[in-house]
């Protein structure tokens, strides 16, 4: 099973990574549907991943960031949105393009 740690470069914890770039547009999605913010993404949460070779997209199903009424939110970074703590030689290195 490929967990968000295995992306990572050494010494980034997966929650810290998914609460500096998933989180905020989370919450974005959360403000258009007039919806409290979200506080913080467990490491559970954020290996609620897929990865494409377009970028990473983080499925949240009901009730996991939200009362079930939300429904689903589907978080979608392209590499270039998130490069610091990504471990671009590792098991990206086929996929991620050299953004920065």
């Amino acid at each position: 099973v490929l967990t968000l740690a295995d992306l990572l470069k050494k010494g980034t914890k997966p929650a810290d990574f998914a609460n500096k770039y998933v989180l905020p547009k989370l919450n974005n999605v959360k403000a258009s549907r007039d919806i409290s913010p979200y506080e913080a993404l467990t490491t559970e949460l954020a290996n609620q991943f897929v990865v494409t070779p377009a970028g990473i997209t983080w499925l949240f199903s009901k009730y996991d960031v939200g009362a079930g009424v939300e429904g689903t939110y589907e978080i979608k970074l392209k590499w270039s949105d998130m490069p610091e703590g990504l471990d671009d030689q590792g098991v990206l290195s086929g996929l991620m393009k050299k953004v920065w």
